[in-house]
């Protein structure tokens, strides 16, 4: 299966890995499909207690996260050079700047089906607790890619100035929400 983003990249990017680690990893896999074996890398690292289960499974989780973003994106714009270089400043409508300065969030994409409408953030933010706050707020299904603070302050600061200011009622309602759950 051809992936967007490998997943030894992926748990390198997360910091569960080293880059030793991984290139060791993929040596002993190039020796073992020399010899005719087929290892997968997540089951090596696991085996060899490189990483843990939950590890593993929060890459894969966002492996197919990423593949999924790449299906909302266009296909001029593959999802994961959009993570990095071209966040959509028009998505500042459906989730103000004031919202993501607030929530360290950068918007990437915007599905409609008939489940409703799931907006894409990278998030710097690992507090998962103000999600159901965004979710109401915002009226979507959000769902999170990591990014590192740097990437999400430099494109925050790229995309202040192009943001739409609008969403004081947007973060009106969230207070008011939040104050209410106390």
């Amino acid at each position: 299966m051809n992936h967007l983003k490998r997943l030894g990249t992926i748990l390198v990017e997360l910091g569960h890995l080293t880059k030793a680690q991984l290139d060791l990893a993929l040596r002993f896999q190039t020796h073992q499909q020399a010899q005719g074996l087929s290892t997968k890398l997540g089951e090596f690292l696991l085996s060899q207690r490189c990483i843990s289960a939950a590890h593993l499974e929060e890459a894969l989780n966002l492996q197919q996260q990423l593949e999924d973003l790449a299906k909302a994106t266009s296909k001029d714009r593959p999802a994961e050079a959009s993570m990095v270089l071209y966040p959509d400043p028009r998505l500042f409508e459906v989730a103000p700047l004031d919202l993501a300065r607030k929530y360290r969030f950068v918007p990437l994409a915007l599905r409609e089906d008939q489940h409703g409408r799931t907006l894409y953030l990278a998030s710097s933010n690992e507090r998962r607790s103000y999600l159901e706050e965004l979710q109401f707020a915002l009226g979507c299904f959000i769902m999170l890619i990591p990014a590192t603070e740097e990437k999400i302050a430099l494109q925050l600061g790229r995309l202040g100035e192009q943001a739409p200011k609008v969403g004081g009622n947007l973060l009106q309602r969230l207070r008011r929400r939040t104050r209410s759950k106390k």
